[in-house]
């Protein structure tokens, strides 16, 4: 039997061609080896000088394996870098920042301007239910635009969120509401996959029974079914609608978390792991930078759920860093 791998990664790489080469993006790489020569601290100096800081880092990096840090008293928002900088700028605040196409066949588009409108009124709405910096928001919503909003309305409180994959069971969803914690859930009536609706609401309940932490849960209605909602839980439409579109972005510090995801728990129990705002930030720009060497105007494809480990992340952070228009389903 042929080793596929083996045979790959002993090929030798093959030049671009010259129509696939893009000018830009060759003096870009340029610059950043000749920048990574000096050391890795100067590459990440240099990668972190790309994004909005309220405050620069005192130190690139700091302490051993176990006490690793970076940018340290560097201040800075993920919400300000992915999606502010962009609404403020005429160039591409009515730039669709989301395209949105569900299998009914219903399409949504947002603006870096609209982006930014729904995420300070998610924000408010946070707060109005008590949440503050460092509580653990769950988001528990298939590839919605709604999904989009929540994550950059935590980032924009200095809240922690956590997503969870729309298609766990009750017990999968159980087992994660515990260990985080999370004091708030946002999830949707159903989803809909293959034609029939998957009852995410219901398993939502399900699985919240046994946390005692939960305080409240925001039910988006996709399926556009009258709600009938419990005592706790309200509708996302109404929740936002009441808001004001004006909240400043909070000032995290670099090393402060941003999310929590867990592990698939295939082989054994799922373990939690955490991302700093500041590193998962440089991180994917970079990741976006020299994966896929986005240019203006690109478009950014999105199609996975967003709750599925954190390649989707990486598109909703890094694509959304770059500027770039995501394109969903």
């Amino acid at each position: 039997m042929t080793d596929t791998l083996a045979k790959l990664t002993s090929t030798a790489l093959m030049d671009l061609r010259p129509e696939w080469r893009v000018e830009g993006q060759q003096r870009l790489l340029a610059e950043a080896r000749a920048i990574e020569s000096q050391g890795s601290d100067s590459y990440w100096g240099w990668v972190a000088d790309r994004m909005r800081w309220s405050r620069p880092w005192d130190v690139i990096r700091k302490g051993g394996f176990d006490s690793l840090r970076y940018y340290v008293g560097g201040t800075l928002n993920v919400a300000d870098n992915c999606v502010d900088r962009y609404a403020e700028d005429p160039v591409s605040s009515t730039r669709d920042a989301v395209i949105w196409e569900g299998e009914d066949g219903e399409v949504r588009r947002l603006t870096y301007l609209e982006l930014r409108d729904q995420v300070a009124r998610f924000a408010n709405a946070l707060r109005e239910l008590g949440v503050k910096r460092g509580d653990v928001v769950a988001i528990h919503l298939p590839n919605v635009p709604e999904a989009f909003v929540a994550i950059h309305a935590c980032n924009r409180l200095g809240a922690i969120y956590t997503l969870l994959f729309s298609g766990f069971s009750p017990e999968a969803i159980s087992l994660r509401l515990q260990v985080s914690r999370a004091a708030v859930v946002v999830t949707t009536d159903a989803a809909l996959r293959r034609g029939r609706k998957v009852p995410l609401l219901q398993n939502m309940r399900t699985g919240r029974a046994a946390s005692v932490h939960v305080r409240h849960t925001i039910v988006v209605n996709r399926t556009g079914d009258s709600l009938s909602l419990e005592v706790g839980e309200t509708e996302w439409r109404g929740l936002l609608d009441r808001q004001a579109s004006h909240c400043p972005c909070e000032p995290v510090e670099a090393n402060d978390p941003a999310f929590l995801i867990f592990t698939s728990g295939t082989e054994s129990r799922p373990k939690g792991v955490v991302h700093s705002a500041a590193g998962f930030l440089v991180g994917t720009w970079a990741n976006v930078q020299w994966q896929v060497g986005p240019q203006p105007d690109d478009v950014y494809w999105c199609a996975a759920d967003v709750g599925w480990l954190t390649f989707p992340i990486q598109a909703v952070i890094g694509g959304l860093a770059h500027g770039l228009t995501l394109v969903c389903y």
